[in-house]
């Protein structure tokens, strides 16, 4: 017999001719119920670890749902139509979501209820939750006292930072985003002061004096000089005025010039 509801009628005579009648109804529901899962598609990339799941059931069934072989989430009774799920996943990486449904066919001790599965795989990318670091001003030098660094996290993230061993203030955090200020004590870089003391400088008596209003107004001086003459960074060097090097990398070329220049003078 199809699936479909029938109904029985037993009906009975006895010797004397009497007859009795009985008639009841049976349904035949061989068929699973049919789940259909709308969110997300087959390895949609997820943007964070909020996962949204939408699904339909085609019949009155229990339903739950698994995420990686862990349940999460069934509903209370039997309940068909579309139903709807947020949750959190735990990892970045591959997930098997699957929605289980089973219909109220079964009958304690002679059939089991009909059983369905849907499955699908989503991801969520480990590089969604790669903080990077802006901070153009490291391993350079620079003329102020404060310096910003440039933090963009991954969904949900906290930090947390510190400056010369003490936790720093946090600053509100948008579109993932944050911006750090940083204040430089100059004296308190122990880098500097062993470049100092290697140059056979005294550096308290260098970082006293670059705080004088002279020696500023002096930079600002060669700062604008600088500039008049085609100049457009540190360091600029320059032989018999106009012959001008620009960088670390050019020191070579200005000892052999500088030497060029001795022999034949």
């Amino acid at each position: 017999w199809a699936d479909d509801l029938y109904e029985l009628q037993l009906s009975v005579t006895d010797w004397a001719n009497n007859t009795g009648t009985h008639s009841t109804e049976i349904l035949i529901d061989r068929t699973a119920p049919e789940i259909q899962i709308t969110t997300p598609i087959q390895l949609q990339i997820q943007p964070d670890h909020h996962l949204e799941i939408e699904w339909n059931v085609s019949e009155l069934s229990y339903q739950w749902v698994e995420i990686n072989g862990e349940h999460v989430w069934s509903t209370g009774g039997y309940q068909n139509g579309s139903q709807q799920l947020l949750t959190g996943l735990n990892r970045t990486g591959n997930h098997s979501v699957c929605i289980y449904a089973t219909d109220s066919s079964a009958i304690e001790g002679i059939v089991d209820s009909n059983i369905a599965q849907s499955c699908i795989d989503t991801i969520l990318p480990e590089e969604t939750y790669w903080p990077t670091l802006e901070a153009t001003w490291n391993n350079t030098h620079v003329n102020t006292s404060r310096v910003w660094a440039h933090l963009t996290l991954g969904p949900d993230q906290i930090y947390s930072w510190w400056h010369d061993g003490q936790n720093g203030s946090l600053f509100v955090i948008e579109d993932g985003r944050v911006s750090i200020p940083l204040d430089l004590n100059v004296g308190d870089n122990d880098i500097l002061e062993r470049i100092l003391k290697n140059c056979g400088m005294d550096p308290s008596k260098t970082f006293n004096s670059i705080q004088k209003e002279t020696v500023k107004n002096k930079l600002r001086n060669n700062t604008e000089s600088l500039i008049e003459r085609g100049g457009f960074g540190s360091p600029t060097i320059f032989i018999n005025d106009n012959d001008m090097y620009f960088g670390n990398d050019r020191i070579e070329l200005i000892d052999y010039k500088l030497n060029k220049l001795t022999k034949n003078s």
